[in-house]
């Protein structure tokens, strides 16, 4: 009776050990994907929390450069009203808003997806960190800026306006910081790259593509309740793939540079145009350096431009060349 009970017990015991040795280990249950998903889940999800926080952050930063350098009375009082603070503002926040503004399409178009290529996960990650790189650029230098000028310049109420802005930007910025670096730490683990899809995909996951998908869905959304206006964008839609086809030089996939180029002029010619416009129109015996200062600026804006467009355009996915 007892080598009974204790040859039961010990088949029980066996039983369990087995049990135990057959179960997943905790790295072939972290590589365990969504049906027909190209990432894993558990890797997925940080950058699904990684990219929106990363965002606001960036919508509280382009509040604050327009607080303290387009508000006057603000501009008046801050400590970073010259360069290099101001300069890396002027540069910074306009990098901020297309790379925000594609980083916002590839989470919108991605986000509820099951299927997630994995070199759309790559150009999010970077797109969050490049936003970060550029926002704490900015907020070193203002603080900077903030504690060397101090010293006499808080006068009148609203020089606590500059400071406190930054604070605000500084507390967006470090949890976005966080969840990111989590979403790299997370992106570490796994021993196995992820295979990215083939050059010759159908799919192209640029910034265009992301763009357009996005597009579509907002016109698809729209058309029950505002017909009117599903209509219109419609016709919009239709006429630039018909500029495209019918005017080759216009078609950013084909002639990316020309097209960036145009783009890097007129950005120019706008930042001047303004610049003059606040100066005023007396402008007297002043015209010919303002023309000189008006070309300056475009060079430089315009240089900033394609240097920025080179910097990002294989970093980021923002046009992949037609085939």
């Amino acid at each position: 009776m007892a080598n009974h009970v204790l040859w039961g017990h010990g088949e029980t015991m066996a039983n369990v050990l087995a049990s135990f040795r057959s179960r997943p280990r905790l790295r072939e249950c972290a590589d365990m994907r969504d049906p027909g998903s190209s990432t894993p889940a558990a890797r997925r999800r940080p950058f699904e929390r990684a990219a929106p926080v990363t965002l606001v952050a960036s919508v509280v930063y382009v509040a604050m450069v327009g607080l303290t350098t387009q508000v006057e009375s603000v501009r008046a009082v801050s400590q970073w009203q010259n360069d290099p603070p101001d300069a890396i503002a002027s540069l910074g926040v306009q990098v901020v808003a297309v790379v925000g503004a594609v980083t916002f399409a590839r989470w919108l178009r991605y986000r509820r997806e099951a299927p997630v290529p994995s070199r759309a996960t790559t150009y999010l990650s970077r797109g969050c960190w490049t936003l970060l790189a550029i926002m704490w650029a900015n907020v070193v230098a203002d603080a900077i800026a903030q504690i060397g000028q101090a010293a006499g310049r808080f006068t009148g109420g609203l020089a606590v306006v500059p400071p406190l802005a930054l604070a605000a930007t500084a507390l967006a910025l470090v949890p976005a910081t966080a969840v990111a670096a989590r979403q790299q730490v997370a992106a570490s683990r796994w021993n196995e790259p992820i295979p990215s899809e083939p050059e010759d995909a159908p799919d192209q996951s640029d910034a265009l593509a992301d763009l357009a998908v996005v597009a579509r869905r907002w016109i698809g959304r729209i058309r029950r309740s505002w017909p009117a206006l599903a209509a219109v964008a419609d016709s919009m839609w239709a006429l630039g793939l018909d500029i495209g086809r019918r005017v080759p030089s216009l078609n950013l996939r084909r002639h990316p540079w020309r097209c960036c180029v145009a783009v890097a002029v007129l950005a120019g010619t706008a930042l001047a145009t303004s610049h003059a416009l606040a100066e005023g129109p007396g402008l007297g015996d002043a015209v010919e350096p303002a023309v000189a200062v008006g070309a300056i600026l475009v060079a430089i804006e315009g240089a900033a431009v394609l240097a920025a467009f080179a910097a990002l355009r294989s970093w980021l996915g923002l046009v992949r060349p037609s085939t």
